[in-house]
């Protein structure tokens, strides 16, 4: 186990952005429980566009997950992240390797 994930000991839910339908919905993977450290605190990040916003929380991960998808704190099975209370859009990902490129440290901003 890397440093980088020693700890990541809460449960979220993942849900990975999987296209459109044809009614132009979004549709979504079924839902992945991962560890994550979640810390709700705001700062500001860029979104896809280079316009500065502000994220309320920022989840340590030890996947990478895109901008689109959704977080939530805690476990739940719903296949729709659009109807679970407190699941929020990724706005921003960020990808940073160690010191020796043997792990990476992966944030997520929401």
């Amino acid at each position: 186990m890397s440093i980088l994930t020693l700890f990541l000991k809460q449960d979220i839910t993942h849900w990975s952005l999987s296209g459109v339908d044809g009614f132009n919905e979004e549709t979504f993977a079924t839902p992945v429980v991962l560890k994550a450290r979640w810390e709700d605190r705001a700062s500001k990040v860029l979104n896809p566009e280079g316009t500065e916003i502000i994220s309320n929380s920022r989840i340590y991960l030890a996947k990478d997950v895109k901008v689109g998808d959704y977080l939530f704190n805690g476990v739940t099975t719903t296949a729709d992240p659009k109807s679970v209370l407190g699941a929020c859009l990724v706005l921003n990902f960020r990808k940073v390797p160690d010191l020796f490129a043997n792990d990476f440290e992966r944030r997520a901003f929401l």
